[in-house]
């Protein structure tokens, strides 16, 4: 998979929304809206972690007020799927054996993991504390290729009262120098927004942000937290694993991580086979699909047998063309189907056509947001409703009773210039 969070834009408003929901908490102050974009919504959300996610004595929390609820409400995740399953006075080995007790391996959705203050204060040999940490990404990664996403949250300071409930008291120095080893260690994993650090530690007010017992959150520390994880998650991409919208899995999914070939694409990461049309070969170049062959079909498209006439298709244009590329859907041969047809640059290079007995027909208006290289592209068509989004946010909504039953889809490219595609899903 070719992913990179700076490639992708999902949820660029979450962190907002987060901290509206926090001083939604405070008196006068209006409500939060919900997040509008659809990358996350829908998922399944665990929080695992220390004491912070749990409401503590004294402190005034209640469970609407703590983060793991803010994260989940202002995400749009499944309610009914959605798990606290923070533990107070929790060490990182306590959290790992929860994980491997509550997490079924090769689940999909969103975890986070805040966890680190009290091996911080207990002293924890680092090497201790970072085999924890790693079996715990490792066990909610599992062995699926399509591995949730998980949020490992940098902790926060102390007041001295705080630190002063441990034996040996730790420092803030203690707090860096563990938080640091966190940082290494997603570091060390794929950097395609599968692991993504989020800094709470950053921006943390001992003077406003701790409850009287001088170690917990109040109300607004919680808020800061939650605002930490969503905005680590703003440019989380939208892929296979986060379960978006419907338990479940795609129905076709291809990173087209194989090797470089011109002869087709081979099969998808389900093993379907595509098949193309128009006389024309597709290939591999540098985990992208493209164009293999010339010629001047304009007919030209790969596609897989999905056997479900309402879909949903995404992908990313990782390269334009001049002539245009895209999905593809409701295909039933070369001359009948839908593309949406993405082409140069500038506000009103996408469109949506269908090719009835081999002629074009634009449906509606142009795409009312710009595709750039690297943006993500998804189609939904259900019925005779077609709606688009471009990186998650809607650009298009339209009806047509076109070749309604038609089951296949996938990708569409002019020529066999620039265009590349990667990260085809179909659901």
């Amino acid at each position: 998979m070719r992913m990179t969070l700076a490639r992708r834009s999902a949820l660029t408003t979450a962190a907002a929304v987060v901290l509206a929901a926090v001083a939604a908490l405070m008196p006068g102050v209006a409500h939060a809206v919900p997040v509008t974009s659809d990358s996350l919504r829908g998922v399944r959300y665990v929080a695992y972690g220390h004491s912070f996610g749990q409401v503590q004595p004294g402190t005034g929390s209640v469970p609407g007020t703590l983060y793991p609820s803010l994260v989940r409400d202002s995400l749009g995740t499944d309610p009914a799927a959605w798990s606290n399953q923070t533990i107070s006075g929790a060490s990182t080995a306590q959290i790992l054996s929860r994980a491997r007790n509550t997490w079924k391996r090769g689940d999909y959705g969103l975890v986070t993991y805040l966890g680190n203050q009290n091996d911080v204060g207990r002293h924890v040999p680092a090497a201790t504390f970072q085999a924890n940490v790693r079996g715990f990404i490792d066990w909610v990664r599992g062995t699926s290729p399509f591995p949730p996403t998980i949020v490992i949250v940098l902790d926060t300071t102390s007041t001295p009262a705080g630190y002063a409930r441990y034996p040996v008291p730790p420092t803030d120095a203690d707090v860096v120098r563990y938080n640091n080893a966190l940082r290494k260690i997603v570091a060390s994993y794929p950097q395609d927004g599968t692991v993504v650090l989020a800094d709470a530690f950053t921006g943390w007010d001992k003077a406003t942000m701790i409850s009287p017992d001088g170690q917990h959150p109040n109300d607004a520390g919680q808020a800061h937290i939650a605002a930490a994880i969503t905005t680590a998650l703003a440019s989380t991409p939208f892929r296979e694993g986060q379960n978006v919208l419907t338990p479940a899995p795609s129905v076709s999914y291809d990173s087209f991580n194989r090797p470089n070939q011109t002869t087709g694409l081979g099969k998808d990461l389900h093993g379907r086979s595509y098949s193309t049309v128009g006389g024309v070969k597709y290939g591999i170049s540098n985990g992208t699909a493209y164009r293999a062959s010339g010629g001047a079909a304009r007919e030209s498209a790969a596609t897989v047998e999905t056997r479900k006439a309402d879909v949903d298709v995404s992908l990313t244009m990782t390269a334009l063309s001049s002539k245009g590329a895209g999905p593809v859907w409701r295909l039933s041969n070369s001359k009948n189907y839908y593309a949406l047809d993405v082409h140069g640059s500038g506000k009103g290079n996408a469109k949506v056509y269908k090719r009835v007995n081999g002629r074009f027909t634009q449906i509606g208006k142009a795409l009312s947001s710009e595709v750039k290289p690297g943006s993500t592209v998804r189609v939904r068509a259900d019925s005779t409703k077609i709606k688009i989004y471009v990186n998650g946010s809607i650009a298009y909504s339209g009806q047509d009773a076109f070749n309604t039953s038609a089951t296949r889809d996938g990708i569409r490219i002019v020529d066999a210039g620039r265009a590349r595609i990667d990260d085809l899903i179909i659901r």
